[in-house]
């Protein structure tokens, strides 16, 4: 089962919130976890911060006031839907870039991030897929990234891509969803037609199958090679219909962070593919 205890939602709308938080419930362990509904300082401000030719829609929450009545009035929605959850409406302090937000779950102890990437069909401010990546590299805590149609999609099959160092927390979180689903996992290494020494990459691979096995469970796996590391993951979770993909936040260039950023690129309003975005680290 996951463990997770303390979940943020940074939201910037009502229906952003809500779908984000509701995806956070079927995230908590069986003991009592904390999901937090957080709102910026100056709501506007964040918007325009990514989105400067953008204004607020209608929809967005008008003032840090508005934030706070309106989640407010969602925690006490959730809190009769559900048991399972504490829920505290608290307010990030708007600083520059993700800066405010890490330091939010550096002080609250947050293990988790959901973020809902899309509201009336088009990518949110604070959930813009930049957000992810920033995140999980300043904060070294896994991100992930939904859409609404991801609470009605149960995950049942799990892709793990693994790069030529061994990610223990990736093959670990692999693990909880895993067996948080019932799902299967996919192992994938990726390789280069004109990579000169692919052998870290493959040890690796199997040591990441040993160590699936080890914990009882025996991935499926596969190694692709190509031109294009990249679509080959994405033709790869098209035929094992994955739910969710662990990709690596990483800022440098990578195969690995061409596949994040292709993968929140074409993350459409209808997919139903859930995106876990961590630091890569041994």
């Amino acid at each position: 089962m996951l463990a997770f205890k303390n979940i943020l939602v940074p939201a910037d709308t009502m229906s952003d919130a809500e779908i984000a938080a509701k995806k956070a419930i079927e995230l908590c362990g069986p003991d009592r976890a904390t999901i937090h509904l957080a709102y910026s300082e100056h709501h506007k401000t964040i918007l325009e911060r990514f989105f400067p030719w953008k204004t607020a829609e209608p929809a967005s929450f008008a003032d840090a006031k508005d934030a706070f009545r309106q989640l407010s009035d969602l925690k006490e929605k959730l809190n009769a839907d559900t048991g399972g959850a504490d829920f505290v409406v608290e307010q990030i302090p708007d600083k520059t870039d993700t800066t405010g937000m890490a330091g939010y779950i550096s002080t609250h102890g947050i293990d988790l991030v959901v973020i809902n990437k899309y509201e009336n069909g088009q990518a949110t401010a604070v959930n813009d897929k930049t957000i992810a990546v920033e995140l999980a590299n300043e904060t070294t805590i896994p991100v992930l990234t939904i859409t609404s149609d991801c609470l009605n999609h149960p995950v049942k099959s799990i892709l793990l891509p693994v790069d030529d160092v061994l990610t223990h927390e990736k093959i670990k979180l692999a693990l909880l969803f895993a067996r948080h689903y019932h799902a299967q996992i996919h192992l994938v290494a990726l390789l280069h037609n004109n990579e000169p020494a692919p052998k870290a990459k493959t040890d690796a691979f199997y040591m990441a199958y040993k160590i699936l096995a080890e914990y009882g469970h025996s991935p499926h796996y596969k190694i692709l090679q190509g031109t294009d590391p990249a679509d080959m993951l994405l033709r790869h979770a098209a035929q094992v219909k994955a739910d969710l993909i662990l990709v690596n936040a990483e800022k440098k260039p990578s195969f690995l962070s061409q596949v994040q950023k292709k993968m929140t690129d074409l993350l459409h309003p209808l997919a139903s593919l859930h995106i876990l975005s961590l630091k890569l680290s041994i």
